[in-house]
């Protein structure tokens, strides 16, 4: 995942508007997820991102469903570069 530093082209409203540009990897409320072997660099706001649901703030939760994000692992990637110019909540 590089540069991943595109205007968001999500339309309004939607669930892709609320990403912020600049994010590389996100798992939004997602289980036994495994981010193995990459490289991520040059993503402005974050290289990844684990969040629940309420990472998205204007899209009604599914009340069905687990919102948070469980056993998710991270390994064997190689990171830099990422970060330098977050967005601010």
């Amino acid at each position: 995942m590089l540069d991943n530093n595109t205007p968001n082209f999500g339309i309004p409203g939607s669930l892709v508007s609320q990403i912020p540009a600049g994010s590389g990897i996100i798992v939004m409320s997602g289980d036994e997820v495994i981010i193995e072997d990459n490289v991520i660099t040059g993503n402005n706001n974050a290289g990844i991102i684990i969040t629940s649901q309420d990472f998205v703030t204007e899209i009604a939760s599914d009340t069905g469903s687990d919102p948070n994000p469980d056993k998710v692992q991270i390994r064997d990637n190689v990171m830099f570069a990422n970060g330098a110019s977050p967005r601010a909540r």
